[in-house]
């Protein structure tokens, strides 16, 4: 999520609490949160989408700014995310992609 403005940047990690933190700082981001299919609430689900930068998505990497980016605005930018203990991460991946599937939930790890 992006703020050239308020000069922020974080970088959403998957499974790290970023629906939380990105609920948060859309009132400081020129990112706008938007549902691109039904299974999207806007609340826990939901993509993040920016005008000036359509190939920036809700998951994009320090990487992927900083190529979209110009040199000065990057360095400006007050940069962060959010990690997690490797072995909850993949406990949580575990029962979000394996064991909720044949709980009868649909999941798909083609989005990942």
């Amino acid at each position: 999520m992006l703020s050239i403005q308020k000069k922020f940047l974080f970088i959403h990690i998957l499974k790290t609490a970023g629906n939380s933190i990105q609920n948060v700082l859309k009132y400081y981001s020129e990112d706008k949160i938007v549902c691109l299919n039904s299974l999207q609430d806007g609340v826990e689900r939901f993509e993040v989408r920016n005008k000036n930068f359509p190939n920036i998505h809700k998951h994009s990497s320090l990487l992927d700014y900083y190529q979209v980016l110009s040199p000065d605005i990057f360095h400006s930018l007050y940069k962060f995310a959010v990690i997690r203990n490797p072995w909850e991460r993949n406990h949580s991946f575990f029962f979000r992609h394996i064991v909720k599937p044949k709980l009868g939930i649909e999941t798909s790890l083609l989005i990942y």
